[in-house]
């Protein structure tokens, strides 16, 4: 575990992205204000966003840093990436002139903002950058097998340039070779006004490549709106075009006769020449947040539908998702899962609120993503989920959040803190966890690695937060000390500890002696436990937990 820390408040410490190349070494972006320690050793002050380098034992090796020299901003990430080269791509947004390490040499903006994708080789020098200008934003990017780079943009005007091409629209495609030459772009608009801030719309724009370089983009926009009958003036005026075709227009959804603000995501697969292939379109209700898109070893697309109210979901016009009871929560996600030529292959849905953020990562044939869960009580817990070939939710491992102390039938442990002998944390995600990112990791992908952003427990808006980088293997696990001594940290003192039970990976059970050596905490003596993964299952009032960790 690495441990990145900043003495400034939450809202300015943001990990961006995390990614690993060929060798095991492991790349991260932090945006940060203050002063960065990396495991208590000074970096630098902020605020300012950071690219850092650790290699594949975890031992920091470089950063750079990014700075603007305009008065009220600073350069902003909004990933990072990894090519065919062991190249790390880093896109982001900057004012004015943008300084990189504080070399003497700088990169200008003409407008007001400037996007743009740096290439840094494994050194840490710069192989080349590519600037969008006039008021750019990048939504996403990916690269294909001929190290290739494809981004989705955003403009904030009617005018975006592409190394002297001018493109009028406000959502942009374009593909570049490695030397960031303009190969092509399509001629497209997807326009949203909106009365409100629209920026959450695109931001849920994706964009993938599959093994044959095709590619895949997710295409969102917001509502409009029917009241019994009677048409009203919509917040926004959808319109969208692709090479001058018009695909849809407004759109209009009623449910139960009341006022359903809903929302359309378009999945449109192009050839590598940004040729349409074909399209679905994906109605939810307004609530729903269109995130993620993962492309499998066999082509298969799997996207995710996450929702904040539960209506009927359709994929064009064809009911897919029809709501059979009342959810206890309010967030829910629906999986769909789509062979090369869009023929829907399996749906799935998880109604027990859960959230999934904009990550899919493949290890094998079991996609991870990171998001949260919540309890009947509303507090949050970071999470990792694991879905199988088929859409089946396996294990979602997860650090509870909590801003106070829970009171009511559910008191009891709201988090359980794995320790070693010196009682020094080991592999937990603290409390009002933020996974910023996660990654496969390892010679055949068998790990995940993440980057999350932590809290205190009992945290006021103004803290020191720290970010994490984290080796597992498989599923979230906790990495057992020498000594073979496990401790258990609880809340809730009060809390009876019902059976204590350890399982191997084959489902054998293993008698384990604990005693509680304080009125928070339990030891647990594994020494008898050969090297491998095991479960340990606790009862605690009734309810179930279940953790993962690794005897070395």
């Amino acid at each position: 575990m690495k441990k990145i820390t900043s003495d400034e408040s939450n809202y300015s410490f943001n990990p961006k992205g995390i990614v690993t190349d060929s060798d095991g070494n492991v790349y991260a972006g932090i945006e940060a204000g203050g002063n960065l320690t990396i495991d208590s050793i000074y970096i630098g002050s902020g605020p300012r966003s950071y690219l850092i380098k650790f290699d594949s034992t975890g031992i920091y090796s470089w950063y750079k840093f990014f700075i603007s020299n305009d008065t009220y901003s600073d350069v902003y990430m909004q990933d990072i990436g990894i090519d065919r080269n062991n190249n790390i791509l880093f896109p982001g947004y900057f004012l004015d002139e943008l300084y990189i390490g504080g070399e003497d040499s700088t990169i200008h903006g003409i407008e007001y903002i400037t996007s743009f994708v740096m290439r840094f080789d494994s050194n840490g020098e710069i192989v080349n950058y590519l600037l969008l200008m006039d008021s750019a934003s990048i939504l996403d990017f990916d690269t294909d097998s001929e190290n290739n780079l494809l981004i989705l943009a955003r403009s904030f005007g009617e005018i975006n340039i592409f190394n002297g091409d001018t493109l009028i629209g406000n959502t942009l495609v374009a593909k570049y070779d490695d030397q960031n030459n303009l190969l092509w772009y399509l001629d497209q608009n997807v326009l949203s006004y909106n009365s409100n801030d629209d920026s959450f719309f695109y931001t849920q724009m994706k964009l993938v490549t599959d093994n044959d370089d095709n590619f895949f983009i997710n295409y969102v926009v917001s509502d409009t709106m029917r009241l019994n009958g009677n048409f009203y003036q919509p917040d926004s005026i959808i319109y969208y075009y692709v090479d001058s075709t018009w695909i849809f227009d407004s759109l209009v959804y009623t449910y139960d006769t009341s006022i359903v603000y809903i929302k359309e995501g378009t999945l449109v697969k192009y050839n590598s020449l940004g040729m349409e292939q074909w399209h679905q379109i994906i109605t939810a209700p307004y609530g729903a947040y269109f995130k993620n898109i993962a492309i499998n070893a066999s082509n298969e697309i799997i996207t995710s539908i996450g929702a904040s109210t539960f209506h009927n979901i359709y994929l064009s016009d064809s009911l897919i998702f029809e709501p059979t009871e009342s959810p206890d929560f309010s967030n829910g996600v629906y999986l769909l899962k789509m062979n090369t030529d869009g023929d829907l292959l399996f749906t799935n849905q998880n109604l027990n609120n859960i959230y999934l953020e904009n990550t899919f990562v493949f290890n094998q044939e079991t996609l991870f993503s990171p998001g949260r869960t919540s309890t009947k009580t509303g507090y949050y817990a970071a999470s990792i989920t694991e879905i199988d070939d088929n859409l089946n939710f396996g294990i979602t491992t997860e650090a509870t959040c909590n801003t106070g102390t829970l009171t009511g039938p559910n008191s009891y442990v709201d988090f359980i803190t794995f320790f070693d002998s010196t009682m020094y944390m080991y592999g937990h995600v603290d409390e009002c966890a933020e996974i910023g990112d996660i990654e496969v990791y390892g010679k055949n992908n068998e790990e995940i690695l993440f980057i999350a952003k932590l809290f205190p427990h009992y945290s006021s808006p103004y803290v020191i937060p720290d970010s994490l980088i984290y080796f597992s293997s498989e599923s979230y696990v906790y990495p057992i000390p020498s000594n073979k001594i496990l401790y258990l940290s609880m809340q809730d003192s009060t809390a009876q500890i019902q059976t204590i039970q350890v399982y191997n990976t084959m489902g054998q059970l293993f008698q384990i002696a604990f005693e509680k050596i304080n009125i928070n905490t339990i030891q647990l003596n594994i020494g008898d436990l050969h090297p491998g993964f095991y479960f340990l299952v606790l009862m605690i009032e009734n309810q179930q937990r279940t953790y993962k960790f690794l005897v070395n």
